[in-house]
């Protein structure tokens, strides 16, 4: 969260010896407390992300550029009798590209074996 621009004290000239130490010595307090709160911030998150995966047992995926997969299709449109009837699984497709981003997971491009076609969305491993 950026707060503003620093602040800079450019006319010493009005404070006495002691208040002009007193501010540099209190701005460079606040830069280390700021500092060790961030450090702080991002050991509590790791800490949380390392808790999350061991108690929901996640694991990493095992999929690389050029896998066959199949997509799970979760919708089942109403009246439809594919509940009974047919696959939940539409596919095959070869993993076009793998996107790994900072803070979130990866995510797949996948291509249609034999039309070719490419899904426009992004797919996770969800």
């Amino acid at each position: 969260m950026n707060i503003g621009d620093s602040f800079v004290l450019s006319d010493c000239t009005k404070l006495t010896f002691d208040q002009c130490s007193y501010f540099e010595w209190l701005s460079h307090r606040l830069k280390d407390i700021h500092k060790a709160v961030t450090e702080n911030l991002t050991e509590n998150k790791q800490q949380m992300k390392a808790d999350y995966d061991k108690r929901n047992k996640v694991k990493q995926s095992s999929f690389k550029i050029g896998d066959k997969v199949l997509l799970e299709d979760k919708i089942v449109k109403p009246g439809s009798d594919r509940v009974l009837t047919q696959r939940a699984y539409c596919g095959p497709y070869f993993i076009a590209d793998v996107i790994a981003g900072s803070g979130i997971g990866e995510a797949y491009k996948l291509i249609h074996v034999h039309s070719g076609r490419s899904i426009k969305s992004l797919v996770s491993i969800d």
